[in-house]
């Protein structure tokens, strides 16, 4: 007995060291302790347990992710970035700092200004990168941004959206107001986006060239902006125009613009349109002695529309392919309701896991050579990751041919407030591959409704 006992400790104690022992296959992570910074990580490490718990990925190995502090600046993640693979030092979100060991990759950056400043930095040191929160429009073009990939839809896609919402609700023309510090990054896009509809842009030049008319807003002068754009909204025809997109990032340029439209009495007549990733209840984050009360701009926001990458599967009990048994249904029970890029950190990893797979046991390369990462088998990685093919969080993972975004829908919302108590983001649509699937109703214009008019089964609900 006492034999087969000690016999079975000692398999066992094996077996641990073992698995304590797995050579360490490490990516570089760029993310930050807050907000949607904090989701990420949450999802990339949930799919992190996944992989390591599946024995057809990557058996000998253990995955890990050295999460870093991108700062969403690019300054920030450049300084991390060049620390990384010029100095093998990781300063880690948790306050240590570890040095003298190699990555193999980069999950991230974390905003788009970082992925631009270093994607041509990444592809000449041979390191592939894949950003699940990267969306500038502008990163998809591959003759500048060589080497990058992205598990979350890009905002060249919500643009299209919007443009596409307004033709389907029978409507030709539109104005924009944009982020001047951004507008370069999404012009190109809104412009294919018009022409392809028929849509017309109204307002003045914002740029040399034709048809590129709207209004540019400067961050460091929103409000004063803000009320002569709003101004030369109501001066443009007799009547103001019926939609307006905002193509903004920052919560507060969009306050300044709809505070702006209530006291001109506008918010009656315009339904703006802006990206769902400015957060929830975004508008109520008021500086004390704002020149809007928060009811004022529970009137100004009602009904506006917003447009955001689906991050949520439908069929929700597919099993995950980076996992061995777990499915969708289970990433998101365990996530919870702070969801904001987990779902496309959780690709990334996946994303990962199947390149390395394929490089280690299909091309035969070793883990000393994936750390030294040569032409070759950059290359490799390379070739993998344009034929990526999985089932996913988001749902089925794959890249737009030629380009480094994913295939993936659009989730058309509306926002609609009753008594200033209660506040649904009901889903209209579902808009991928330039069609629409309706589901809620909507209030686009005095007497016209979109959709059937039935509070949609789902909508977000909110307590104000």
């Amino acid at each position: 007995m006492l034999v087969r006992q000690a016999a079975w400790t000692f398999t066992l104690l094996t077996q641990i060291v073992a698995v304590v022992a797995l050579p360490a296959i490490r990516l570089s992570g760029l993310s930050f302790p807050v907000a949607w910074g904090t989701s990420m990580v949450n999802g990339g490490e949930w799919m992190v347990k996944q992989v390591n718990d599946n024995p057809a990925l990557l058996p000998n190995y253990s995955l890990e992710i050295l999460w870093q502090d991108g700062g969403c600046d690019s300054l920030v993640g450049q300084r991390a970035l060049y620390a990384n693979w010029f100095r093998k030092s990781y300063h880690l979100l948790n306050g240590s700092t570890v040095s003298g060991i190699k990555t193999v990759g980069l999950i991230g950056p974390d905003c788009s200004p970082t992925s631009l400043a270093q994607a041509a930095l990444a592809y000449n040191v041979r390191m592939p990168m894949i950003s699940a929160s990267s969306t500038f429009p502008s990163l998809s073009d591959r003759s500048q941004n060589p080497g990058f990939w992205r598990t979350i839809v890009p905002d060249s896609r919500l643009v299209e959206a919007f443009v596409a919402t307004v033709r389907s609700f029978g409507f030709n023309e539109v104005a924009v107001i944009a982020d001047a510090e951004i507008a370069a990054n999404f012009l190109p896009k809104l412009l294919e986006a018009v022409d392809k509809f028929g849509v017309e842009l109204l307002g003045p030049s914002m740029f040399f060239g034709p048809h590129a008319n709207g209004w540019l807003l400067r961050p460091d002068s929103a409000e004063e902006g803000a009320r002569e754009i709003s101004e030369e909204l109501v001066a443009l025809r007799p009547s103001p125009p019926r939609f307006v997109i905002l193509m903004i990032d920052e919560p507060r340029l969009g306050r300044a613009v709809l505070c702006a439209a209530f006291h001109l009495g506008l918010s009656s007549h315009i339904t703006f349109m802006t990206f769902g990733w400015l957060g929830d209840i975004w508008w109520r984050d008021l500086p004390q002695g704002y020149h809007c009360t928060e009811q004022d701009m529970e009137v100004a926001v009602n009904q506006t529309i917003s447009t955001q990458a689906v991050q949520k599967r439908s069929d929700l009990g597919t099993r995950l392919s980076c996992s061995a048994s777990a499915t969708a249904a289970d990433f998101f029970a365990d996530l919870g309701d702070v969801l904001e890029e987990a779902a496309s950190s959780a690709d990334a990893v996946c994303t990962y896991a199947k390149m390395l797979h394929e490089l280690i046991y299909t091309h035969g390369n070793t883990l000393a050579e994936l750390e030294d990462s040569s032409d070759d088998i950059y290359s490799q990685a390379q070739q993998i990751l344009e034929a990526t093919d999985f089932e996913g969080t988001q749902g089925r993972m794959q890249f737009l041919p030629g380009l480094p975004d994913p295939h993936g829908a659009v989730e058309i919302q509306q926002i609609q407030i009753s008594n200033f108590t209660q506040m649904q983001k009901t889903l209209l649509a579902r808009y991928a591959a330039g069609a629409f699937s309706w589901f809620g109703c909507g209030d686009v214009a005095p007497g016209r409704k979109v959709g059937s008019c039935q509070w949609s089964q789902l909508g977000e609900q909110y307590r104000l």
